[in-house]
């Protein structure tokens, strides 16, 4: 076997179980023939699985069967009960962080650090390039003084 090829061993086992074409069965056959290696391959291969298919399987008592079916269908029914607790407990108070959560950011006050000469250029339809800082100062304190008028009601 040593000196075979490889895909013979997997064809002398193949051969024990009757699974070759007609072509291949001559083909192993001829080589078995002429290979004492393989030959020794397949009986040891034969004793082997003789004496596997002779070891006899215990049998279980009917009387088996309902105690095991009974402790399992409890433990199934514990573990269920052990996992659903935790698990439920979990999922709520996850739920109560993210509403937690979500409620306090909208309720902070959000600092936005704006381009002023962008703002006011949006707000006046104004290219930004063509407001110096100077002009945007001068047009701040003209909306400043406006709010203020229009509060005091003149």
């Amino acid at each position: 076997m040593k000196n075979c090829d490889s895909s013979f061993e997997n064809k002398i086992v193949d051969y024990y179980y009757n699974e070759l074409s007609s072509e291949e069965k001559s083909e192993v056959e001829g080589h078995l023939a002429g290979c004492a290696a393989c030959r020794e391959e397949l009986k040891s291969l034969t004793v082997i699985l003789k004496k596997i298919s002779d070891v006899s399987r215990p049998i279980l008592p009917g009387s088996l069967y309902a105690p095991v079916k009974v402790r399992l269908s409890k433990f199934h029914e514990n573990a269920m009960t052990i996992w659903n607790i935790p698990l439920a407990a979990g999922m709520a108070l996850l739920i109560l962080l993210s509403v937690i959560s979500f409620n306090n950011n909208m309720l902070l006050p959000k600092e936005v650090d704006l381009d002023e000469a962008l703002f006011v250029s949006a707000v006046f339809e104004l290219d930004s390039k063509e407001i110096s800082s100077f002009e945007l100062d001068v047009l701040a304190d003209e909306i400043f003084i406006e709010e203020n008028i229009l509060s005091l009601g003149i």
